[in-house]
């Protein structure tokens, strides 16, 4: 955003603790990109839309959600791990005339597993522990993800 006004060279630390804070809600801004992709169709076309899970690496320990996954760009001989965060997006198709499409993004969330109990754990924990991996699971989140966002 600095760059895009010409202020990379200036003193970006208000710019810093201003972004820093959790003051964007996304869920608005997505619910109106929704609402042009749709105004932009024709009456008669449904909304086509494509999830994409992911795994944005990251470094730090304590973020929150970041796990140990597997490595999607690894080789298919040997299972590489990374730290990362696991993300849904769904983007909608908007034509372009002549077969193609644009694909505009109208949510991205995070889908965090839940922290997995210690190996000495009551049964209980561990029962808790599956059914909320159950409830968590990518097809779930893209399932409710997808209803959400098309409502």
């Amino acid at each position: 955003m600095l760059r895009a006004q010409n202020r990379h060279h200036l003193d970006w630390s208000a710019d810093y603790r201003f972004y820093s804070q959790d003051r964007f809600d996304e869920d608005a801004v997505f619910d109106q990109i929704r609402r042009q992709v749709q105004a932009h169709l024709p009456k008669n076309q449904p909304l086509v839309v494509a999830m994409d899970d992911s795994l944005l690496r990251k470094t730090g320990r304590k973020i929150h959600g970041v796990r140990y996954r597997r490595d999607p760009l690894g080789p298919p001989f040997q299972v590489n791990f990374v730290r990362g965060l696991r993300v849904l997006q769904l983007s909608a198709a908007l034509p372009q005339g002549g077969g193609r499409a644009r694909m505009i993004p109208i949510d991205f969330q995070h889908a965090v597993l839940p922290a997995k109990p210690r190996k000495n754990a009551p049964d209980q924990e561990w029962t808790n522990y599956e059914i909320l991996k159950a409830q968590t699971n990518i097809t779930r989140s893209a399932l409710s993800a997808a209803r959400i966002s098309v409502l």
